[in-house]
């Protein structure tokens, strides 16, 4: 979520981390988004992972807490920074663990 919130938001200042942390190419988001699915789908068909839609709803809670993070920080701040990226990370893997939690109670 990181990496496509560095492709996604263009740096709030000249200098400061959002700045020096560079921009990934679209492509190598997608190719990381396409990673992380596979192992999603690895681990739901070994039977490590609660299955598809649970694996659907922890992807899908992560995407909705970074295009809120985005949105706040392209509001607030007017684009990127370190702390924003820092944000994206801790509020998108909550997410994902919320609903991961919730799926995994649902099974006991």
């Amino acid at each position: 979520m990181m990496v496509a919130t560095m492709v996604m938001l263009a740096p709030a200042r000249a200098d400061g981390l959002g700045k020096a942390a560079g921009r990934p190419s679209a492509s190598l988001v997608a190719i990381a988004g396409l990673l992380a699915l596979s192992l999603c789908a690895v681990a739901s068909l070994s039977g490590l992972w609660p299955g598809f839609w649970p694996a659907a709803g922890v992807i899908l809670a992560a995407c909705a807490a970074t295009l809120h993070i985005q949105r706040l920080a392209r509001n607030k701040l007017g684009g990127l920074t370190g702390d924003v990226l820092g944000a994206v990370q801790q509020v998108s893997e909550a997410a994902a663990l919320l609903v991961l939690a919730a799926a995994l109670a649902e099974k006991l």
